[in-house]
């Protein structure tokens, strides 16, 4: 079995992950959080830890201890010094670990800051990769993943916060970038073939690829917009054309 520690494992896409991960049965399981938790009393066979992700090698000796082959960061970068968390997260899974994947799931980060789009977080994303360059031994992987599905229906008792992209409709509105003929690639959070469980069923083995491109449906925005106005409380519906810099 190979041991595998989740960074942010508490709650949102994190817990996701565990949760993908003790299903399978095939790996023991961890959890990296600032603070003790019981949220994982009822599964014995998950094991958290408290860790100071102000001191590097604190995390170091714990991963260490506990022979983690494979660390996934879920950490939720809304800020630098969240930002600053999964850098010293870096710095202390770099020294012990094989394998990682940052917390950068949706977008090619990369190939965004490229462009003019505005969105806070881009600059943390990027700091990471130029981070982890710190450490050619340790191997990683960025997922692209496309907008998570669940955000367009979510379902009952979802644990991440759930953002309406596109369409709304509880308002009955939709913003449709350009035409209408963009395409918009999503994966679900809780199907077999969600990133948690595509990089389970690689087995958290070997070199990890650089960047895994997990996006599982390209649908069209005008596509998803005639399936919103199908729904039996959506059948009045507004919808209007939004310049990129707009969304």
């Amino acid at each position: 079995m190979v041991r595998v520690a989740v960074a942010g494992g508490t709650s949102g896409l994190g817990r996701l992950v565990v949760d993908a991960i003790v299903a399978t049965k095939k790996h023991d399981v961890f959890v990296l959080s600032r603070k003790e938790s019981d949220v994982f009393a009822s599964k014995p066979n998950v094991k958290l830890f408290a860790v100071n992700y102000a001191v590097p090698a604190t995390i170091t000796a714990v991963l260490e201890k506990n022979r983690v082959g494979t660390v996934i960061s879920c950490l939720h970068l809304n800020s630098k010094e969240a930002s600053d968390v999964q850098l010293n997260l870096i710095e202390g899974v770099g020294k012990t670990v094989e394998r990682f994947a940052p917390s950068k799931f949706g977008l090619d980060y990369l190939e965004v800051a490229r462009v003019d789009f505005e969105f806070h977080a881009i600059e943390f994303k990027v700091i990471a990769v130029n981070k982890l360059k710190e450490f050619p031994s340790l191997t990683y992987t960025r997922f692209i993943t496309g907008t998570f599905m669940d955000f367009f229906g979510p379902l009952p008792n979802l644990l991440i916060n759930v953002a309406s992209l596109i369409i709304k409709p509880r308002n009955r509105k939709a913003a449709i970038l350009g035409d209408g003929s963009a395409t918009i690639e999503s994966v679900t959070l809780r199907s077999p073939e969600s990133p948690a469980a595509d990089r389970e069923k690689r087995g958290f083995r070997g070199r990890m690829p650089g960047i895994l491109e997990d996006a599982r449906l390209a649908g069209i925005m005008e596509d998803f917009c005639r399936l919103g106005q199908s729904l039996p409380l959506c059948q009045t519906w507004s919808a209007h054309a939004a310049a990129p810099a707009a969304m």
